[in-house]
């Protein structure tokens, strides 16, 4: 739809440990940039990132993602969109919630290795009844999950127990332990962070000291919504994402 929208071309590559994507160590926000440099570098012969330069967009932990790619490369990244996620650690509110997707890897890892789940209709049942009441979220979890033709097992196709060792880094604005974002400059371009207003991953007091930290010019735009904000509103997201383009970049 943005594509369209936008009449340009949109890649929309899975991080490392998601979607159909390579499973590896460490699932840290450097290496997962460092795989985006590698694909850019994989494409160049199709695209010209240098000299159009990209406008790069990520939700939840791909937003903070996007965030350091253009801190690490504002020569190439000439605008950043972060879909409810922030330049700083998560506020105190957001915990409960990635103790939540705890829960889901562990619950769901659990099942998978207990051999007795016979498809993934009844994953998403114990989802329900047991860690997650809302539908459309455990369907958005067990998606990553499929029947193999030939064992007839349910397989999952992202490494829950891996992901599941990330998440408190995932919760920080880093590349490594000593924090070396600080080193970089200032990032000078336009970034804008979609906030779900029904989510605690941004929420409502918003520390724009830390923000500006790295990222001078920046707005905030709010969203109905819980942290999952394409899934839930994806008509609205685009609209947004497309009049803020337009708007910030012209035609």
């Amino acid at each position: 739809m943005l594509a369209n929208q936008l009449g340009t071309t949109v890649i929309t590559p899975d991080l490392r440990n998601h979607g159909t994507s390579f499973h590896s160590k460490p699932h840290t926000n450097r290496a997962m940039s460092d795989d985006i440099t590698n694909l850019m570098d994989h494409l160049h012969d199709q695209v010209d990132f240098e000299t159009n330069g990209v406008i790069m967009m990520g939700h939840s932990m791909g937003g903070k993602v996007a965030m350091v790619h253009a801190l690490r490369f504002p020569d190439i990244v000439k605008g950043v969109i972060s879909i409810d996620n922030v330049p700083y650690m998560n506020p105190e509110p957001s915990f409960a919630e990635f103790e939540k997707f705890h829960l889901y890897l562990k619950h769901m890892d659990a099942l998978i290795n207990s051999g007795t789940v016979k498809n993934v209709s009844q994953v998403a049942k114990s989802l329900l009844k047991h860690v997650e009441p809302r539908e459309k979220v455990v369907s958005f979890l067990v998606n990553n999950l499929h029947k193999d033709p030939v064992s007839k097992k349910v397989q999952s196709l992202i490494p829950l127990s891996l992901l599941n060792e990330y998440i408190e880094d995932l919760m920080e604005f880093k590349m490594s332990e000593t924090g070396d974002l600080d080193d970089y400059p200032v990032y000078q371009d336009p970034l804008l962070i979609i906030r779900a207003n029904y989510s605690t991953f941004v929420g409502q007091d918003i520390h724009e000291h830390l923000i500006k930290e790295h990222f001078e010019n920046y707005e905030i735009k709010d969203m109905d919504s819980t942290h999952w904000i394409v899934t839930e509103n994806r008509i609205r997201f685009v609209k947004m994402v497309t009049k803020w383009v337009l708007e910030t970049f012209g035609e």
